[in-house]
């Protein structure tokens, strides 16, 4: 009997909860990240978070946050042992299979000249059983090969990170009597950070200002759509908030996977980033084959948008920074902040980015650059290779213009275009909010054909930056 009142108190708290943490609207519904969050374990320099919301029409909404504070050797350490299971699990059982899929793909004629002679000779072929040495021998060659690199930015920082993390990890394993090869886990956490090199992510993204948008929302709208199919990613969502406490660094949010400290897709409290690989049609077939020509030689794409959330304090120093690095591979970069630059005199600039050169374009010269359609105050680049021969987004955009709002374009422009499968992220520079969406598969990786799978079909959750930024440090 004396146990009753309290049951009653926690179904009375569970159904507030649930009352509290509920949507706006039914397409693609939007849940308050401050009535859906709960704390989920904290140690020093880390806390760690965990968004759950009831989604009935969908599955239910499961995204962890994870906030890391301290200098680069303190943050990566916190995050390597609050998220030491996490993390094994998805490099050591999840990877796997992704790592299959990018090198069979790597089979295919794309450019391989800056390979090694021994890889070169494994991907002559397709039997299955080259592909695991393959893969190993790629991850090596790629640790190798950027590490120099790296080591020559302000990314030696991220390296001393990533081996604080593999730290953090084995400490956590062998304190619980588990069995941990720190030389082992070091190299696979680099490989990890240094695989997005290894694939072609068809993304889209779009920035609109000014006249284009809402007289209530003058201030830049910014998406990032990460298109990238099934298997272990869209589970693996999560998001990761940087508080470094070195000065000169800037706090950033990333929308990441477990135990990522590069970065594919990220707001600082100066500047957000969109990103899309840069594919365009052969001029001999009809087949989205022609990749820009790179090196593996360089700083992964990856690890130079990580140094542009941790130190760019405007779009000038972000574009700077892509123009100054040792380039590998051609993306589409959006880089977009609050107000216009003092140099660019607009909010977003899009990016050619590629090993030979830089182009910045804004809203007037990208629809040279990719055939868009032109709207002033936005640009945009769509999942196709460019030029696109879809005018989809464009159009979506054409119609609203002059009335885009954040909620209008996170309920609408993913959903119709069907871009962003494994997640998205949406950065209000008016209201300072981020609102994000990730995808789910099934139980073998796919997702589900009744659909409801897929970011751009799912819920949205909706986040203060102010909030995410001022947490306290535990």
């Amino acid at each position: 009997m004396a146990l009753r009142p309290r049951v009653t108190l926690v179904l009375l708290a569970l159904t507030a909860f649930v009352i509290l943490c509920a949507a706006q609207g039914s397409d693609n519904p939007i849940y308050p990240a401050d009535k859906c969050i709960k704390l989920v374990r904290k140690i020093k320099n880390a806390a760690l978070y965990h968004i759950n919301a009831p989604a009935p029409q969908f599955a239910d909404v499961n995204i962890p946050v994870l906030h890391v504070w301290g200098t680069s050797e303190e943050r990566g350490y916190a995050h390597g042992y609050i998220y030491a299971d996490e993390i094994m699990d998805f490099m050591q059982n999840q990877m796997p299979p992704a790592v299959l899929v990018a090198v069979t793909a790597l089979l295919e004629p794309i450019p391989n000249s800056n390979l090694p002679n021994y890889l070169k000779e494994l991907m002559i072929g397709s039997a299955l059983d080259i592909i695991p040495p393959m893969a190993q021998g790629f991850f090596d060659f790629i640790v190798k090969a950027q590490t120099p690199f790296l080591n020559a930015t302000e990314n030696a920082n991220t390296l001393i990170e990533m081996s604080a993390m593999a730290q953090g990890i084995c400490d956590n394993w062998k304190s619980r009597g588990k069995a941990c090869d720190l030389s082992k886990v070091t190299n696979l956490v680099l490989a990890l950070n240094l695989f997005p090199d290894l694939v072609r992510m068809s993304c889209s993204m779009f920035g609109s200002w000014g006249e284009a948008n809402d007289p209530s929302n003058p201030d830049l709208i910014q998406m990032r759509a990460l298109d990238f199919g099934a298997g272990p990613f869209p589970n693996a969502s999560m998001i990761v908030v940087q508080h470094p406490t070195e000065q000169g660094r800037n706090p950033f949010v990333a929308l990441s996977f477990p135990g990522f400290a590069a970065v594919v897709t990220g707001v600082s409290n100066k500047i957000a980033l969109s990103e899309k690989v840069w594919l365009t049609y052969d001029k001999t077939s009809s087949k989205p084959t022609a990749y820009q020509e790179g090196s593996y030689y360089g700083e992964a794409d990856v690890m130079v948008m990580r140094r542009m959330l941790e130190y760019a304090n405007n779009i000038d120093e972000a574009i700077d920074m892509a123009a100054n690095a040792n380039r590998t591979w051609g993306i589409w970069l959006g880089v977009g902040q609050k107000q216009a630059s003092a140099k660019y005199g607009v909010p977003m600039e899009v990016l050619q980015y590629r090993r030979a050169d830089v182009t910045a374009y804004d809203d007037k010269t990208l629809p040279q650059a990719n055939q868009g359609i032109y709207m002033p105050g936005v640009v945009y680049v769509d999942k196709h290779p460019q030029p696109s021969k879809s005018q989809l987004l464009g159009q979506l955009l054409q119609q609203q213009h002059g009335k885009i709002t954040a909620e209008w374009a996170v309920k609408n422009i993913p959903r119709i275009t069907q871009s962003g499968d494994v997640h998205i992220a949406f950065y209000d520079f008016n209201k300072n909010e981020l609102y994000v969406s990730t995808g789910v598969t099934d139980a073998t990786w796919n997702y589900p054909k009744t659909g409801g799978g897929q970011a751009y079909s799912r819920p949205f959750i909706r986040f203060s930056l102010t909030d995410l930024f001022n947490t306290p440090r535990p």
